[in-house]
């Protein structure tokens, strides 16, 4: 995989949609075939204990790709022995625009997440019918055109709010109040 600045010959505009910003980047597939992105997420509360049932994720990306071309995101739920307890994914967006300029969609998917989820592994797919070219050409006719930015991964637990109320104001009354003014003098 490569990254790219927006507005590079052959893809997003800084001004086109998804979240381009001037002088931002995205990932592309790069010279070659398919390039696999991975990244493990562990879950863990506090005491080290995976999250309790009923917990929430969000999963959501800017993805695209061109007519040769797809970019998909995928979150596999693990144990902490590392067995395969659930997954859930967005499903791949490309194939879409021209060969040359790749077109990038909003896509988010949720859920609960599986009971004894310990680790989440993130998988990011930029795939492409292409085969990779050498030679002065090969960025031309075998450039994977997959792309993905924006990608988010976010568990949310429930969490009781304690009400905090404002402390009673005491002031006290003064009889007096003196003011003692310093003035810098050099030390002679």
């Amino acid at each position: 995989p490569t990254v790219v600045r927006y507005g590079t010959r052959g893809f997003p505009a800084a001004s086109g949609r998804g979240p381009a910003v001037r002088g931002g980047q995205l990932l592309a597939g790069g010279v070659g075939g398919t390039a696999v992105l991975a990244q493990d997420v562990a879950l863990l509360g506090p005491g080290g204990l995976p999250p309790r049932r009923g917990i929430r994720f969000e999963l959501s990306g800017w993805l695209g790709g061109s007519r040769a071309s797809r970019a998909g995101l995928t979150v596999t739920f693990l144990s902490s022995a590392g067995h395969v307890l659930g997954r859930a994914g967005l499903r791949p967006a490309g194939r879409t625009g021209t060969r040359q300029h790749p077109v990038l969609v909003l896509r988010h998917d949720g859920g609960v997440l599986p009971g004894g989820t310990a680790r989440a592994r993130l998988t990011l797919r930029l795939a492409s019918s292409l085969k990779g070219a050498d030679g002065p050409h090969g960025p031309l006719t075998g450039y994977n055109r997959a792309i993905a930015d924006g990608l988010r991964f976010a568990v949310g637990a429930p969490v009781r709010h304690r009400v905090l109320r404002p402390p009673a104001v005491r002031v006290p009354r003064y009889q007096h109040v003196f003011l003692f003014y310093f003035e810098n003098q050099d030390f002679r």
